[in-house]
């Protein structure tokens, strides 16, 4: 900043160098000029050039400095401002979405998969299964409670006290099986080697209507092993089938007491 020659004009080299200003002729101050030693910061007593011995210099500096200070302050006063004015807040909020946000991306290690080894080759089902009543064929299901036999995934118990029909059905109930019911010829083959050689009770009946065979289970007469002859309900009222110790069968009265019947139930895994 360039300082006003009128604040420089204070005194002359020669003044400067014998510290403080000429007199004038004849030694004189200028009148009414006082010696301070200080300068007045209003610049109000430093208007005239100060005849202070020894102490001019340093009077001369004070009031040199405390005008160019002066100057300086009203300079940077007059100034424009350049802070940015304040913006409303709702100005701010518009300005700040306005504002194109940029995201950096978080890049988030991959982590190694783990490998399990298998320690077994069986699968493990996730749902348990049903449980069924029935076999399937090829079913590994071939256990029997004690003094009944296997075969074909069903077990079978022979009784060997005599009964009448309706006695040894209600007894296969209580062992919880039912009077046997055959559907192949395999079947048969199995069932009269074991069966009592007086005759046996099985679980095949026309008691509802005459000449209709109906087996325990509710299939459907698709195998017979009839003797000649039969089924001929001599005398009325045969009903209830037996299987002779030949092994073929015939309708009789389902009041006659046999020595043989034989229950069935399926097999458990």
């Amino acid at each position: 900043m360039t300082v006003p020659k009128r604040f420089l004009g204070v005194g002359t080299r020669g003044d400067r160098d014998q510290g403080g200003p000429r007199s004038r002729p004849g030694g004189l101050s200028p009148p009414g000029a006082p010696c301070i030693s200080s300068p007045d910061q209003s610049l109000q007593l430093d208007k005239n050039h100060l005849h202070c011995p020894k102490r001019g210099k340093n009077l001369f500096l004070g009031v040199l400095v405390a005008r160019v200070t002066r100057a300086v302050t009203g300079a940077i006063a007059a100034t424009p401002s350049t802070t940015v004015p304040a913006m409303a807040p709702a100005t701010a909020l518009a300005t700040v979405a306005a504002t194109p946000s940029t995201t950096v991306p978080a890049t988030v290690p991959a982590t190694p998969s783990t490998t399990v080894p298998a320690t077994a080759s069986a699968t493990v089902p996730t749902t348990a299964a049903p449980l069924s009543l029935s076999s399937t064929p090829g079913s590994m299901c071939n256990t029997c409670p004690e003094k009944w036999v296997n075969f074909q995934r069903k077990c079978y118990y022979f009784g060997k006290d005599p009964k009448k029909w309706i006695q040894a059905r209600f007894a296969c109930s209580k062992l919880q099986g039912r009077l046997v019911s055959i559907h192949s010829e395999e079947e048969q083959d199995f069932l009269a080697k074991r069966a009592n050689r007086k005759g046996t009770w099985i679980g095949l009946r026309d008691l509802d209507r005459e000449g209709e065979f109906i087996w325990m289970d509710k299939d459907p007469l698709n195998y017979s092993n009839w003797r000649p002859g039969e089924p001929n309900n001599g005398g009325q009222g045969e009903d209830c089938v037996m299987m002779q110790g030949s092994g073929q069968w015939n309708d009789a009265f389902c009041g006659s007491h046999l020595d043989g019947w034989v229950c069935e139930r399926l097999a458990t895994c």
